[in-house]
């Protein structure tokens, strides 16, 4: 998923259509989300303490 996700960011800095290449893993990869954004609200809180 980590790949994926790297893949579309460098693909959006370019200026390419990268849509199609996140989607094809969104339907079955959505839940891998969840403990991503879980660990980034952590460090968020962490460093606002």
């Amino acid at each position: 998923m980590f790949k994926q996700i790297f893949g579309y960011l460098k693909a959006w800095i370019k200026g390419d259509d990268a849509e199609l290449h996140i989607d094809k893993t969104w339907h079955f990869a959505w839940w891998e989300l969840i403990p991503i954004l879980g660990i980034i609200g952590l460090i968020i809180y962490w460093i606002c303490r």
